[in-house]
Parts: structure tokens; C-alpha cells; sequence
């Protein structure tokens, strides 16, 4: 990528993340370099001590520059993820637990009760338990495995309706940004998310748009 294409793309992306347009020029600033002009002649056989230098520090400000786009572009995600307003993030942990329910990923492992499957699942910092909210909801355990939401380790126990349709229950250990959350419904991808919090703990839990939320 020549320095016009590299100028163009960079303005391009930091202005999408509004970014003040005084580092914008800081930073392409610094991404040119001046180019020594070619050596010639005789003079093009021997070694040039100072195009050399030139050359090694253009290297180490360009492999510079690239740690810090790496570190921008991932910094970006981490911040929109973890340090996002409520209700974005409650949106983020929604659409998180949407994918996760739309794999429809196997067991790994079996339990009818929510007390059989806690001794099963030992890696969690927590407790399993039934959570009171679906105490008049009509399902059984069919099992649990391990995922993750917004970051930190969670249980996800798949369950079963009379009719057979498959809901996926989330939890995990309420942490400060997940404390911020306010109670919701949504529906993403055609999968209705409820999130709430009960005994120290965050739930949520995905089900198809046809099963009637409690």
C-alpha cells in the first residue's frame, strides 16, 4: 500500500471512530517517512551506511505503527464490550446469548435436575440454580455446558417444553457491568432473550418467538 492509499484508508477508518482530527494528522504523520533518493552510478555498488539507517528506522516505525492499529482496532472492541452504557451492553449480552442458542450445540453433560448437574460442571465460580422467575414455567433439564457471556464463565443448560421446543438458560456470576443491566426482553435474530438477575447471579434465557415468555 503506497503513502496516498495508506493516507486515504486511515483517514477513512479514524474518522468513522471520531477521532479528534488533531491526532488523526499526528498519526499519519507519523506513518511518513522521506525515501533517500536512489544511489547511482559507481556509487550504486557501495554500501550506504545512511540509507541503511534510514531504512531500519522507517522499519521500526512502521512495525511500531502496526502494534498500535492492532492495538486500537482490538482496544475498540474492548471498550464498545466492556465499557459500553447499559443498555448497549444489555443489547451486546443479548445478541451473545442469541448466537449462542441459534449453534444449538450439544450437552456436555446430561442431568434432568438442575441439582444433578451441579456437581457436573465443578469449573464454575458459582451455583446452578432453579431460578425462581420460571417457577410456573413447564420444562425439564436436559443438560449444561460451559460458555462464556460477556467475558467471564457461564453455565448454559439447555431445556425442553411439553412440546418439545428447546430453550437455552444462561447463567453466571453477576460482575459489576452485568449488575448495570436492567431487566429486559428483546428479540434478536428471531430468538426472544429475557435477562434478569436473581440470588447473586444474572440470567438469561433464549427461547424460539413461537413459545409464549412467562
Amino acid at each position: 500500500m503506497n503513502n496516498q492509499k495508506m493516507d486515504t484508508f486511515l483517514r477513512s477508518y479514524y474518522q468513522s471512530q471520531n477521532l479528534a482530527p488533531e491526532k488523526l494528522e499526528q498519526l499519519l504523520l507519523f506513518t511518513q517517512t522521506e525515501a533517500l533518493p536512489e544511489p547511482s552510478g559507481q556509487n550504486a555498488s557501495k554500501s550506504n551506511p545512511e540509507r541503511n539507517r534510514t531504512a531500519q528506522r522507517h522499519w521500526h516505525k512502521t512495525l511500531a505503527f502496526t502494534a498500535a492499529i492492532v492495538i486500537l482496532l482490538t482496544g475498540g472492541w474492548v471498550m464498545r464490550h466492556f465499557f459500553s452504557p447499559p443498555h448497549q451492553l444489555g443489547q451486546l449480552v443479548a445478541r451473545e446469548i442469541s448466537v449462542n442458542h441459534n449453534k444449538q450445540l450439544d450437552v456436555e453433560y446430561t442431568a434432568d435436575t438442575f441439582s444433578a448437574l451441579k456437581p457436573q460442571m465443578g469449573k464454575l465460580d458459582f451455583e446452578i440454580i432453579a431460578p425462581k422467575r420460571m417457577a410456573q414455567t413447564k420444562y425439564h433439564v436436559v443438560g449444561g455446558r460451559y460458555c462464556t457471556i460477556n467475558g467471564q464463565i457461564a453455565a448454559q443448560i439447555k431445556l425442553k417444553d411439553p412440546n418439545g421446543k428447546i430453550m437455552t438458560l444462561y447463567q453466571t456470576r453477576i460482575s459489576a457491568a452485568l449488575n448495570a443491566i436492567p431487566e429486559q426482553k428483546t428479540t434478536i435474530d428471531g430468538v426472544q432473550v429475557q435477562q434478569w438477575q436473581e440470588n447473586g447471579l444474572f440470567f438469561g434465557l433464549a427461547q424460539s418467538p413461537q413459545i409464549r415468555p412467562f
